[in-house]
């Protein structure tokens, strides 16, 4: 049974929290949100990399399945986008892009709430791949090996 110190705990607790708040608008929440998916991919990477044995073949198939996942869904990169929102009034003072307007309210929590989604999605997959993995590691052993 794993145990958990406190110390785990708070940084899950911190890491929700700062999930969570990306659920408003502000400048650079999805980087917030992205930055925090890329960290938690490298974390699965190196869990695999220490691992031995059956947490071994856990962790390399849960990171596999996750990186595959958020790739394809594009959460895992920040894009730096309001890096060139906040510097543009320092620039000109004539808005270069037109008249262009930013998602509404309601339509950046359709997106959180979304992303939200599919990031736990991701994660049961690739906890239910690390599974496999364990069966699959279980069942290749001889006798002699156990």
């Amino acid at each position: 049974m794993p145990q958990f110190t406190m110390k785990a705990m708070l940084i899950v607790v911190a890491v929700v929290a700062l999930w969570l708040s990306t659920g408003v608008e502000y400048r650079g929440n999805y980087d917030v949100r992205y930055t925090i998916v890329m960290l938690g991919v490298v974390a699965a990477g190196l869990k695999t990399y220490c691992s031995n044995g059956r947490a071994k073949c856990f962790w390399l198939a849960f990171s596999f399945v996750l990186l595959v996942a958020v790739c394809y869904q594009g959460i895992i990169v920040p894009r730096m986008e309001w890096v060139s929102y906040s510097l543009r009034p320092l620039v000109t003072s004539v808005d270069i892009y037109g008249n262009r307007q930013m998602p509404g309210p309601g339509e950046q929590k359709v997106e959180f709430l979304a992303e939200t989604i599919e990031l736990v999605v991701d994660l049961f997959l690739a906890t239910l791949a690390g599974f496999i993995g364990l069966y699959v590691y279980d069942h290749s052993r001889t006798a002699n090996e156990h």
